[in-house]
């Protein structure tokens, strides 16, 4: 990326990013400040959530690798990402620290990991949307990847679904 668009990114991105970002995680509300990388992860899963799991499925596991966050922060200005959070090993931490069945009293459960090294948003995840709370996968049309013609979608369809179930279980035996 050439220096310029790298300066323009530097200079609307603080102007454009919103403050925070609450969301719900089965009965848990968590708010998300826009200087922490997880917002940063979570808002970059949210936008790219339909095309990775449309087209990355079609080659590999629909889900994020650090190297597609990566790919992502790479060309970012440090006045944007500074230096230390575009390194592997950091933003790995941040998605193991916030996997759903860590136990840790920081974890805000907002990732599932599928495989080692593949992670998909919590499919219990709600967003704050036009004064509703809505399921993400609902709100970008990914849970109507179970009526698709294509088997491997349909497949992850009913996979978000069973997931959905079976960690709401297990919220509610933990909360008990």
């Amino acid at each position: 990326m050439s220096s310029t668009p790298k300066k323009l990114i530097g200079l609307v991105y603080h102007r454009l990013r919103p403050e925070s970002l609450r969301v719900k995680t089965g009965n848990r509300l968590v708010k998300l400040s826009s200087h922490q990388m997880e917002f940063f992860i979570l808002n970059f899963m949210i936008a790219l959530l339909r095309e990775i799991t449309t087209f990355k499925i079609k080659e590999d596991l629909p889900g994020f690798e650090t190297a597609d966050s990566l790919a992502a922060v790479g060309h970012y200005p440090a006045q944007v990402m500074p230096e230390y959070r575009k390194q592997r090993q950091y933003i790995s931490s941040i998605l193991a620290k916030n996997e759903i069945v860590r136990q840790d009293p920081y974890n805000r459960q907002i990732f599932l990991r599928i495989r080692r090294g593949y992670y998909i948003i919590n499919p219990l995840l709600e967003i704050e949307y036009e004064g509703e709370w809505r399921n993400i996968y609902g709100l970008t049309h990914t849970s109507e990847l179970e009526n698709s013609p294509d088997p491997q979608q349909q497949y992850f369809g009913h996979y978000l679904r069973n997931a959905r179930a079976q960690i709401a279980e297990m919220m509610t035996k933990t909360a008990r």
